[in-house]
This record gives C-alpha cells, structure tokens and sequence, in this order.
C-alpha cells in the first residue's frame, strides 16, 4: 500500500499548483497539507522562484508585503527568479481589484481624489517589492531571468506644490546589471521631464535578453535591448522636452519586430537589421522609415488595420514588404468593406511578386474575395476594363497563391489564370477552406449572389 507520492511526483503537482495561484490558493497551502508535503515543499525551491505578483485593494497589498520576504528566503541563494508584478486595480471581476469594481461599491463611480490617491498606494507598493527583490544594492538582479511590469493605464502623478502623493517612477530599482535576463516587458512608465534622477541607466547590461516588450513607455532611456531577438514597441510617447524622436536602439539580432506606432510623427529604426525574419505592423501603419529597412532575410509580414489610415499609409511605404513571401492581413477595423480600402490592398498585393501564401481574419478574407470577384466578374467588368481594379493591380497576378484564415482549418488556390470569377468560385468550392468551415462556405456563396 502507497501511503506518500514521491518526491519526483510532487515536484510535477507542486509546477502545476504554482500555474494557477492566486491571492486566496497561494503556494503557501501546499505547506498545510502534512509535514510531508511541508518538507518536500521547502525542498521543492523551483516553484517559489516565480513572483506573479498582483495588487490592487489593500487586502492584496498587504498579504504580499508578507509574502515576498518569505519566498525569497525559500527559493535559496543561487536560483533564478521569474518576477511579474502587474497593477490591477481597474480590472473588473479580479479579486484584488478596486472596492468600486467589485464587492458592494461596484455599482458607484470612483471619485477623481480617491482614485488618485489609491493608484498612488499600488504604484509605491509596486516599486516597493521591486526594490526588495532587487536585493541589497542589486545584489539580486544577477538572477532574474524574467522581468514584467504593469503599471496600469492612469496618468503618473508628481510634485504639485506641497503634496505628499507623488507617484515618480524609481530608475534605481531597475539600474543595475541584469546578466541572466530572457524576457523583459514593461508597460506604461512614464517619467517627470524634470526629474534628474533619470541618470540611472536602465537595467543597462542584459546580453542574454531574447524578448523584450515595451508599452505606452516614454522613450527618454532605453534598457540594454542589443541582444534581444524578438521585440515588440506599442504606443511609444516621448518626453515633451525631446525635440527629435530617439531612434529605437535595436540590436542586429533582431529576427522579430512587432511595431504598433502612433501618429504623432516619423520614429526611426536601424537602416540594416540582417538578421530580421517577421515583421508586424498595427496601430498607424508604419509610422517609421521602413521603406530604407535592409532587411535581407525578411520574409514574414503581419498587417494588422485597425483604422481607416493604416492602409494609405502603408502603401505610402510598401517597398518594404517586396521580398515578403508570406503575408498575413487581420482587418481588425472591418475597412475591407469598402471600395476604397480594397484597391489599397490590391496596389499593396500586387507590389509583393514573391507572394505565396496569404492569411487572413475572416473579415479580411471576404474583402480580398470580394476584390477577386470585381476583377474577374463580368457583371462589374463587362468589356474587361475592370474599372477600379484593372489587370494590372490584380492581386493575384501571374501567380499562384495559397489563401487561409487564421479562424479556420484548410485553405484555397487562387491564381492569374482563373479568368473569371465562375472559375474562381469553383476552385474555392473544392478547397478545403470551404469544405471544412461552413461559414466560410457561406459567405462565398453570399459574395457569388451580389454578382
């Protein structure tokens, strides 16, 4: 008769526990089970190396001002860390979120003060515990392999007059070496354009870093990103004292770049980045020099339209996507439903001569069929002069390309000698696009009914 699991099976249900804590089934219960577990736990250092750490209300700032200490002194002296410390304050239905989003207040709004001085309460606990796993004088951040801050989406507050609730970013915490680093994400910072003490240098030596992601973060001072191979830049602000835009300090170890730029102006990346493979691009279209990118190995481009300016001004610098030979469209704004969007996609297809395979979202999908069917009906072409979209700009010409959709299994054939739409139809009633998925099959069938 078993009366204990081993120590090796333990280890695999003590991984999966630490998955899916939270606040209320911390790590900590599996000490309460016997002495046992208490003992093989402790022994166990690997799961107390993760800090996944979420704080909102008081409740839950205050168990880990407890709780960090404690893991800390766990996890021993050479492991390396996973830390994640995320605001949640405004997350509706989580359980270390406001008292005015859950519990009896949810149905009251917030005043502007209270709110105010409650974000102020996370942030400082935030960049407290961020101080405690630094260590004394950085002693710690040689061992974080992984770094992920959420600030959370509310304005930074500072020095007005003599208040006492000023929420200043600390540079210090992240200003010391970080040798082990794999992953670093970092979400809304936003720094005083006064504040001196930004002579820190940020997380400045990271050589082992491999994905790093920075959102709504004011580019003043950049982490040491020289070896990251997948980056991703979301809503970049600079300080208003900057006059130029910096220049993204990529690395040319660069194989990913996922770009979601605003449209307040032109940012500037690197004319050569050899090593880059995929690139994505949302927000306001490439709002950057990537019409001078040398980029030799790139070969995988996302475009993901989530307004109506993203298509002009991707077309405005298409030259970048010439050698793309798979390409993927997520028509996230639904803008493919008119006329107009769609001759930009047909001028942007028509540009990439190497194209072979296309994804799409579904709604994209039925607005490059339904440019298709135009160019090929002679319902809207009767005399072949195909009136907004000619032969020329054809999406599909001289080639054969492969059509999917993300949402679904299978996929079409389509290429330049179908040339009309009843031959185009019958192929994309074979394919398993079709076969396979029948909402697919029915908007096909709904696009052949308009002609």
């Amino acid at each position: 008769m078993v009366t204990s699991l081993p120590c090796d099976v333990l280890g695999e249900i003590f991984a999966h526990y630490a998955l899916s804590e939270d606040l209320f089934h911390p790590l900590e219960t599996l000490l309460l089970v016997s002495r046992f577990w208490h003992e093989a736990a402790l022994i166990y250092g690997e799961i107390w190396a993760t800090f996944n750490i979420e704080i909102g209300n008081y409740k839950s700032i205050h168990i880990w001002r407890t709780r960090v200490g404690r893991r800390l002194a766990r996890v021993g002296p050479t492991r390396l860390l996973d830390i994640t410390i995320r605001n949640v304050y405004s997350v509706p239905n989580h359980p270390s979120a406001s008292d005015f989003l859950n519990g009896n207040r949810m149905n009251q709004k917030e005043p502007i003060s209270n709110l105010s001085h409650n974000i102020y309460q996370v942030r400082h606990f935030m960049l407290d515990f961020l101080q405690d796993l630094n260590g004394r004088d950085g002693s710690l951040t040689w061992r974080w392999r992984s770094l992920h801050l959420y600030f959370g989406d509310h304005p930074w507050n500072y020095d007005r007059g003599s208040s006492s609730e000023v929420t200043r970013f600390s540079w210090k915490v992240l200003s010391y070496p970080t040798p082990a680093l794999e992953s670093l994400t970092l979400e809304y910072i936003e720094t005083n354009g006064n504040d001196r003490r930004r002579r820190h240098p940020l997380l400045p030596f990271s050589p082992n870093l491999r994905t790093c992601t920075l959102s709504e973060y004011s580019f003043s001072f950049y982490p040491d990103i020289s070896a990251a191979r997948e980056v991703t830049i979301i809503h970049p602000r600079h300080l208003q004292n900057t006059t130029n835009r910096p220049r993204f300090k990529l690395g040319m170890a660069v194989e990913k770049l996922v770009l979601g730029l605003p449209f307040n102006g032109e940012w500037t990346l690197p004319q050569t980045l050899p090593q880059l493979r995929s690139i994505e691009v949302g927000k306001g279209g490439p709002q950057c020099n990537l019409e001078d990118l040398k980029a030799p190995h790139l070969t995988q481009a996302t475009l993901r339209i989530q307004n109506a300016f993203f298509l002009p001004n991707t077309l405005l610098k298409v030259s970048f996507l010439s050698a793309v030979t798979h390409l993927t469209i997520l028509d996230e704004a639904s803008t493919l439903i008119l006329p107009a969007p769609r001759l930009s996609i047909s001028r942007i297809l028509s540009a990439i001569l190497s194209l072979v395979h296309l994804r799409t979202n579904e709604a994209a999908l039925r607005g490059v069929l339904a440019l298709v069917k135009d160019s090929r009906s002679p319902q809207t072409n009767p005399d072949g002069t195909f009136g907004d979209v000619d032969l020329s700009t054809c999406p599909f010409q001289l080639r054969r390309l492969r059509v999917s959709c993300v949402e679904f299994e299978g996929d079409a054939e389509i290429s330049s000698d179908m040339d009309s739409w009843v031959a185009v139809f019958r192929i994309l009633r074979a394919s398993t696009l079709y076969t396979q998925n029948p909402d697919i099959a029915k908007m096909i069938e709904g696009l052949t009914s308009l002609s």
